[in-house]
């Protein structure tokens, strides 16, 4: 019956002569010893970020960047040196993401410190981001982080600045999905480097992120990389390396330092580059979470709108208007700019602003004296001139819209052209040159901007 047999069998197994048990000693003992390499790399460590509603981090970094900025000027191009010493300093809460892969990755920041001295040449130059325009959203973009203030539209110029390398939420997307051990290597999907590095098109890139080694609950991972492709329309060659650390008890990337270069053509809104970027950042528990607020899930829409994600233009005269991100500063004097709309990396259309001079209150250029000025300026390219339509914005400025046709070089063109004029009598000429078989790809982003102009 089991309950005599049992503690036979028990007595088996504990008597030291027992044939059982003497036969384990034997096969145990006949087992090789493992070296204490070998015990070392059985460790395996889970090298992941988990979200929770409490994880608030401070983020600060450094970013020198040190090459030639490359002007084309007819068959060659002019180098200029370029330096740009920039410094970040944010409060960040991860949220939940929008979907997989790049979607998931989404944030709240608030900056208390962005900023960059650039100097091109014996020219320098400060960038700033506005206090009014501190509390940004990011969101996962296989392209690139696409970064929106909640307070209102970004210039270009202060999404330039926070278009940083090294990342503090794109970095994130190196960790592994898998458990690894020390020596263990892994290929980063492709959207991750496309992400960190902001490229718009990837021909092709490969990276690979290795556990070097994990003293006192730090993860050591280095990482390299490499990507051919194009953004902003221009051709690109790209090279990360580096090295960050993991606190595999507390869970959470603390430590980056990265060394990225970039071989960029000049394209059609930008010049070319030759640069070395150098990125050092850390992360903490932030010291004062409290500046990120409770609702930031509802701040943070799971991807950002059309209007979120407009920019602000102001000129050099105090005239302002807002434009979809695919428009790019070309040029800028005290009187005139020139913006160029890039779509999918292809030049599709250009306006140029003209600030005209003054006039009396109500005594703004006529409308007869408008016509005039575009056939004298077309000339024998004109071939249309449409009707005139004039109509006043909710804020009172005065608008006018003439539609010519043409060629240029060959080529069928149409031309929008604007005047806007205040009630106080200042005025700013607008004129969209487009191709004509381009100019559905155009869509209405001129009457956009127009509806958007302020004279300040």
């Amino acid at each position: 019956m089991p309950s005599v047999l049992a503690p036979r069998r028990m007595t088996q197994w504990l008597n030291p002569y027992s044939p059982v048990l003497l036969g384990a000693i034997v096969a145990l003992i006949s087992l090789p010893l493992a070296t204490s390499e070998e015990l070392l790399a059985a460790d395996s460590y889970r090298l992941e970020e988990t979200l929770t509603d409490s994880d608030i981090f401070g983020v600060e970094s450094t970013i020198s960047i040190k090459g030639e900025l490359l002007t084309p000027q007819q068959e060659t191009a002019i180098a200029h040196t370029l330096e740009v010493d920039a410094k970040l300093r944010y409060v960040e809460q991860r949220l939940e993401g929008a979907g997989r892969d790049a979607r998931a990755y989404r944030a709240l920041r608030q900056y208390l410190d962005c900023k960059a001295t650039i100097n091109v040449s014996d020219n320098q130059v400060q960038s700033i981001l506005r206090p009014e325009r501190s509390q940004i959203a990011v969101h996962g973009n296989r392209q690139g982080l696409k970064r929106v203030s909640t307070e209102g539209p970004l210039t270009r110029n202060e999404l330039d600045l926070l278009e940083t390398p090294g990342d503090s939420l794109a970095v994130v997307a190196l960790l592994p999905e898998r458990s690894v051990e020390i020596g263990d290597s892994w290929s980063v999907p492709d959207w991750a480097l496309q992400m960190l590095t902001a490229t718009d098109a990837v021909l092709k890139n490969e990276m690979t992120c290795t556990l070097d080694k994990v003293e006192a609950n730090v993860a050591y991972i280095s990482f390299k990389g490499s990507l051919e492709g194009a953004t902003g329309g221009s051709p690109c060659k790209i090279t990360v390396e580096g090295e960050f650390t993991f606190l595999t008890d507390l869970k959470f990337l603390k430590k980056l330092t990265l060394t990225q270069t970039e071989d960029r053509s000049a394209g059609p809104v930008s010049p070319g580059l030759k640069v070395t970027a150098k990125v050092s950042l850390d992360r903490y528990p932030a010291v004062n979470p409290d500046v990120i607020p409770e609702n930031a899930d509802e701040l943070v829409p799971l991807q950002p709108t059309d209007e979120q994600l407009a920019l602000e233009l102001v000129t050099p005269w105090k005239f302002s208007l807002i434009h979809s991100r695919n428009w790019h500063v070309f040029q800028q004097t005290v009187s005139s700019t020139t913006l160029r709309y890039i779509e999918d990396g292809s030049f599709i259309a250009q306006c140029d602003l003209i600030k005209l001079s003054d006039a009396l209150p109500g005594r703004h250029v006529s409308s007869n004296q408008f016509q005039l000025d575009i056939r004298k300026s077309l000339g024998g390219q004109l071939s249309k001139l449409g009707d005139l339509e004039e109509s006043k914005l909710d804020n009172g400025v005065i608008t006018y819209y003439v539609v010519a046709e043409g060629k240029a070089r060959e080529l069928d063109m149409t031309w929008l052209y604007y005047l806007t004029a205040s009630p106080d009598g200042k005025q700013t000429s607008f004129v969209f040159s487009v191709e004509s078989d381009l100019l559905p790809q155009l869509g209405d982003e001129h009457q956009q901007m127009i509806e958007s102009v302020q004279f300040k």
